[in-house]
């Protein structure tokens, strides 16, 4: 990990960026309507989930959804340098 931090140059994670734009994720996907039929599976434990509980993965793949396809359309788009600078592609 030492070794990374050191030629790294100065590249890290936009957390101020990253979290607007999971802010804005987040009233996108709490606006999509929830399909009525969530599908339901038996999990390891035997049992089927609650409907909260298929609420609560619904909210989260979306989001994670949207902040996956972000990553793959704009890899640089949550990397600043330490100046807080877009590091140069």
């Amino acid at each position: 990990m030492e070794q990374w931090r050191r030629a790294d140059g100065g590249v890290r994670i936009d957390g101020a960026g990253l979290a607007e734009f999971v802010a804005r994720g987040v009233e996108l996907v709490e606006a999509l309507p929830v399909p009525a039929p969530l599908a339901v599976e038996v999990g390891a434990d035997g049992r089927a989930p609650t409907r909260r509980e298929l609420l609560e993965v619904w909210l989260a793949a979306g989001l994670a959804t949207h902040v996956g396809l972000a990553i793959v359309e704009q890899p640089g788009r949550f990397v600043t340098t330490r100046l807080g600078t877009r590091p140069a592609a």
